[in-house]
């Protein structure tokens, strides 16, 4: 009884999502952020992609002149404008939704984001840290917001090619990741790196639930889709796809690392319940919760 209360909720929320209204001003939802801790995350954040840059030869954050791309910024600038304030010469940010914090929240997180960096890096940004949104969105300056604009979709949008692109758990909801990187491919310039965390485990709460931790594994892909296709819900494709993926688009050095993994013990219990379009999944495939995948375009 509880699961079908459960699949009609999500049902119901999908249906409304569906709405052109609800989807053009879904985003915002951050009106009174909690600034400390958007910052908190987003310094770890921007420590995350230096940590994963040096493998792919940017020993210092340096990033004179390159061009960089952040896929799916959520309610904030604050990556392309850390990028923007050690030597980027263009940043852009492209998500399915739009999503950027209301006035005056936007220009207050980028204030504070940038205040305790050094006077030089400060100053790069300091005029483009007190702009609204929709400056961003004209794309004149060196920092541009494309959004509604689906990943798939942004190579068509954009203009010239990247150097560095980006994502911290956004390509778990790409809809086709097979298109997904081949879009990337096509964003990209020769030599270009790129940098992703990808979260693959049940989002939301785990306990009292069918399966615990492979949760989402336990609903048909007809039945998902009727409850996420409209929401941009995990796209709940194995860790070895996207690394499959990203091989098979062109990409050279292309490594995907476990960043989290669920116990062993845990994946045993619960695999038995999950839907049979899984059954032919290996132990990994379940027990991967989060990777980074990095790669350089030849």
């Amino acid at each position: 009884m509880v699961e079908v209360l459960t699949i009609t909720r999500e049902i119901v929320k999908n249906y409304v999502m569906h709405s052109e209204l609800v989807r053009r001003h879904r985003g915002s939802r951050s009106a009174a952020p909690d600034l400390a801790k958007g910052i908190e995350a987003a310094r770890r954040t921007a420590q995350f992609y230096q940590t994963h840059l040096r493998r792919l030869g940017y020993a210092e954050p340096r990033f004179d002149g390159k061009r960089v791309l952040e896929v799916g910024p959520g309610s904030h600038l604050g990556i392309p404008l850390w990028f923007l304030a050690h030597g980027a010469a263009f940043a852009a940010a492209v998500d399915r939704y739009p999503d950027l914090m209301r006035p005056p929240g936007l220009a207050e997180f980028h204030q504070r984001w940038i205040q305790d960096w050094p006077a030089e890096a400060r100053e790069h940004v300091a005029s483009l840290a007190q702009q609204p949104a929709p400056a961003f969105q004209t794309r004149t300056g060196p920092l541009h917001y494309c959004a509604p604009l689906c990943i798939e979709h942004a190579a068509e949008a954009l203009p010239g090619k990247f150097d560095i692109v980006l994502s911290f758990n956004v390509l778990g909801y790409v809809t086709d990741v097979d298109a997904t990187f081949h879009a990337l491919y096509a964003l990209m310039g020769p030599g270009a790196v790129m940098v992703h965390r990808i979260h693959h485990g049940t989002h939301g709460r785990v306990d009292g639930v069918r399966a615990g931790w492979l949760h989402q594994y336990t609903y048909s892909r007809r039945v998902w889709r009727m409850m996420y296709s409209n929401r941009g819900g995990p796209n709940r494709e194995p860790a070895s796809a996207y690394l499959k993926a990203c091989r098979a688009a062109g990409f050279a050095d292309a490594a995907l690392d476990a960043v989290q993994r669920l116990p062993d013990e845990v994946v045993e219990q619960n695999r038995a319940l999950v839907h049979p379009s899984f059954a032919g999944w290996s132990h990994d495939d379940f027990a991967v919760h989060s990777s980074v995948l990095v790669a350089r375009r030849p």
